[in-house]
């Protein structure tokens, strides 16, 4: 049978339309795989670059220039052709949630377009095609935060009484409130002809934890500290590795090349007066109770024996001095460390006995004790303690005229580092 020409002819058209159907699938496999693969990089590059810019950032550098050496680095150089990169910086401001703490910072979104020429897909009538990517990196700057959010006194005791306000004391507290740690009714109370001003009173107990004292708003049924909620934010422990430098006549020095020199008994020197230049000193043995005045500008006081107990030499006779200003150990004036059960559970096993006697003009910084019991010995001047007073419990004795400004520049507060992270 002889075939007809008009039939060789359709074949033709057959063979044609299906090479420009293999065409077209080979192009589809061969530039998609080419276009996907180059917006898996690009996204890399993105990615990589945000972060580059955050980071930048937390060194105080430059972002955008940061942000965009990176994607060149990975074949992204913004050179208006095969590739665009931009790079746009949203400002994070403090309390708007999204950094942490007082913190400020910024988000950095980097935008990468990329245009992939295609080898087969022209046939099609696709000579290029494109991928835009996103990434967005947050940088938050380093940030500090007031211990046990900021309250004047706070006592650290999980049951019985942890502030005392009996006989006839006057408690004036500004700045900052009382945080009671005890669950027991009864763990703030007050007795005899008292005075006790602060704007709060917060505790881990319900209202029936409130006993005697009216007129300030208490906050009831807290959820209670432990060790391990607050174990990192306390200040860092010393070295202790040399002693300090006596000079004579009652006046003190740290040893050159160590973080923190030792005292010992040298303050067994009963009602003498004690000068401390600035330095963080530490008690590694317990004084006797009756010692002389201690003073000192930008010092801190350190000690880790586990019964301290110490108290002052008579009227006159007390604390008058201000912790460091910078530092690790910015705004600690006292340090004693804490002992614990073999649970992990807070001891009461030392004693601070605070004397005012009006020569409180400069104590100033955290008095942080979560061991001892603190009891608030003479009357201070209208100044009163610049401090913050952390304890297992406080109270006061006799007929103390007690005043507490509480002020966070001036008192101990956790340090965190700046941050970085990869949102999207």
């Amino acid at each position: 049978m002889k075939t007809k020409k008009y039939e060789s002819g359709q074949a033709l058209i057959v063979i044609v339309f299906a090479i420009v159907g293999l065409l077209g699938m080979t192009g589809l496999a061969v530039d998609g795989g080419m276009v996907y693969s180059d917006r898996s990089k690009a996204q890399n590059a993105a990615d990589s670059a945000a972060l580059a810019g955050a980071l930048a950032n937390s060194r105080g550098e430059d972002i955008t220039t940061a942000a965009m050496s990176l994607a060149a680095s990975n074949s992204y150089n913004n050179n208006g052709t095969s590739n665009i990169v931009a790079v746009t910086i949203d400002t994070l401001a403090v309390g708007s949630g999204a950094c942490p703490g007082t913190s400020s910072g910024y988000d950095i979104n980097v935008q990468i377009t990329s245009n992939v020429k295609t080898y087969f897909a022209p046939v099609v009538g696709v000579t290029e095609m494109t991928n835009n990517v996103f990434a967005t990196s947050r940088s938050c700057g380093a940030y500090t935060i007031p211990l046990f959010d900021g309250n004047a006194l706070v006592s650290l005791g999980s049951a019985g009484i942890d502030f005392e306000a009996s006989g006839s004391p006057v408690w004036n507290i500004t700045g900052g409130g009382i945080f009671s740690n005890s669950s027991d009714c009864k763990s703030v109370k007050a007795n005899g002809s008292y005075t006790v001003t602060a704007p709060s009173i917060t505790m881990v107990a319900t209202a029936c934890g409130v006993y005697g004292i009216t007129g300030i708003p208490i906050t009831p049924s807290v959820p209670p500290y432990t060790w391990d909620n607050y174990k990192e934010t306390l200040p860092p422990t010393p070295e202790c590795t040399k002693n300090a430098v006596d000079l004579g006549s009652g006046n003190w020095e740290p040893a050159a090349g160590t973080a923190g020199t030792k005292i010992g008994s040298k303050l067994d020197l009963a009602t003498t007066a004690m000068h401390f230049a600035p330095g963080l000193y530490c008690i590694d043995s317990m004084p006797p109770n009756n010692v002389g005045s201690i003073s000192g500008t930008e010092v801190t006081f350190y000690s880790d024996v586990a019964g301290f107990d110490i108290k002052y030499a008579g009227s006159g006779a007390g604390m008058t001095a201000s912790a460091p200003t910078s530092g690790f150990y910015q705004g600690v004036l006292l340090y004693i460390k804490p002992e614990l059960d073999a649970s992990g559970n807070l001891l009461n096993t030392q004693e601070l006995g605070l004397r005012g006697n009006g020569n409180v003009d400069d104590i100033n910084g955290s008095i942080i004790a979560p061991s001892a019991s603190i009891t608030m010995f003479g009357n201070s001047n209208a100044n009163g303690y610049k401090a913050q007073f952390i304890g297992y419990n406080i109270d006061t004795g006799g007929s103390a005229d007690i005043t507490v400004h509480y002020d966070q520049s001036l008192t101990y507060q956790s340090s965190y580092p700046a941050s970085i992270q990869l949102l999207k």
